[in-house]
């Protein structure tokens, strides 16, 4: 099937870009692999494209005194190969390594991935896990959003009418932080379960800090009080991590997944149990990256 008949702007510089995406029936362009699918099989008819590709000022990566600053073109294939991502924001190499195909991720943005909020993608759910804040410009100005507000519902978010993503800043990762991520594909519904968690330990080998976030539902979760459960702990292992993994499997169903059955249920417990894990591993390794999946 081909698109729906659209006028085409290729913007060359923001000014350009946000007058366009003013236009009440518009749809933003970056990477192209969630949008020109939904083109093509006419789930969106959009009167106007904006291919936002030649903005220059949505390129670029600085470290920052504690965070990493992202332009919102960043590529997913950059993400997984970057040593300086690995180092500052190893979650996010974890995640963009398991999205798509090689050519998926040649072609991918970090900021479009974060605007089109599809359930289940891997970038949104670790950006909610870190707390990442998110750069919107807009004809009326800029502000910031922090990601655990940002996403709204399926394939909604809180931006408005006439905004863009310019970039992403996420928190660095100290020393002693370790982060990762689990997933399955559950291949008959098309969507994956992820979980991302992040650990933190002091230097006497106390657990000061976890959090943890599950995508795979209409929005990613946080289920930061139920990671708590690993504060003060100096050693996990698998039995000690499976009744934390099992309650927030349970919460995140009750709360976010209901009627998605038992099966459903226990995949989400492995993938948190495995993600809790993983993190913990990483903080006594100086952060090193565990994706295994």
């Amino acid at each position: 099937m081909r698109p729906a008949p659209f006028d085409y702007l290729a913007p060359q510089d923001l000014p350009e870009a946000l007058s366009a995406v003013t236009h009440p029936d518009h749809v933003v362009l970056a990477g192209g692999q969630s949008l020109v699918p939904m083109l093509n099989r006419r789930h969106v008819r959009p009167r106007l494209v904006v291919d936002i590709n030649s903005i220059e000022q949505l390129r670029g990566f600085s470290v920052l005194d504690t965070s990493v600053r992202l332009g919102s073109l960043t590529r997913h294939r950059w993400l997984e190969v970057s040593a300086e991502v690995a180092r500052g924001c190893p979650a996010l190499s974890a995640a963009a390594r398991l999205i798509g195909d090689p050519e998926v991720r040649r072609r991918g943005t970090l900021g479009g991935s974060l605007s089109h909020a599809a359930p289940g993608a891997q970038l949104p759910t670790v950006a909610v896990l870190l707390n990442a804040v998110i750069e919107v410009a807009g004809i009326e100005g800029n502000r910031v959003i922090s990601s655990r507000q940002f996403f709204v519902g399926r394939h909604r978010t809180a931006l408005a009418s006439g905004e863009v993503i310019l970039a992403v800043q996420v928190p660095r990762v100290t020393s002693a932080e370790g982060q990762a991520l689990r997933q399955f594909t559950r291949h008959s519904h098309g969507v994956n379960l992820v979980a991302a968690a992040r650990v933190a330990i002091s230097q006497d080998g106390q657990c000061v800090g976890a959090d943890l976030a599950v995508g795979g539902a209409d929005v990613p979760v946080l289920l930061s009080d139920e990671a708590s459960g690993l504060v003060g702990a100096r050693s996990l292992t698998a039995e000690q991590v499976s009744p934390i993994a099992r309650g927030a499997a349970e919460v995140w169903v009750e709360a976010h997944a209901a009627g998605a059955g038992a099966r459903h249920q226990r995949l989400a417990e492995v993938a948190i149990g495995g993600a809790l894990l993983a993190a913990w591993r990483c903080a006594f390794q100086e952060g090193r990256i565990d994706d295994a999946h």
